[in-house]
């Protein structure tokens, strides 16, 4: 594998991670504040459903996770394809970037329904 892992790799990554902790948040907020939640009818858990690299996430990032599993696996055995990879990944992160933030944002509007914590 390529010593060094590409920038677009790294934001990547960084968003599935954000995506992931944010989900979980929300559903630990949302089973602490069930009679919140039953008050804004099913709204809570359709949003967080959304935010959990699933459908929209999946739908907008599912080429880019493509790629970064193909570079990954060219890493050890084709690092020139790698870096290609690395080039087309790097596109389509930056292609994909108005929409990671519009989902990220829902997750922050989401979030702002639960009660502050500490």
């Amino acid at each position: 594998m390529t010593s060094e892992r590409p920038e677009a790799v790294e934001r990547l990554d960084l968003h599935l991670v954000a995506v992931r902790l944010a989900h979980e948040a929300i559903w630990d907020l949302h089973d602490a504040d069930r009679a919140g939640a039953l008050r804004r009818g099913g709204e809570v858990g359709d949003g967080a459903r959304r935010t959990d690299g699933g459908d929209r996430d999946s739908r907008a990032l599912g080429e880019a996770r493509r790629l970064r599993i193909l570079w990954d696996g060219q890493g050890l055995l084709d690092p020139p394809a790698a870096d290609a990879t690395a080039r087309r990944l790097k596109a389509e992160v930056d292609r994909v970037e108005p929409e990671r933030r519009r989902l990220r944002e829902l997750q922050n509007q989401i979030a702002r329904r639960f009660p502050r914590v500490g």
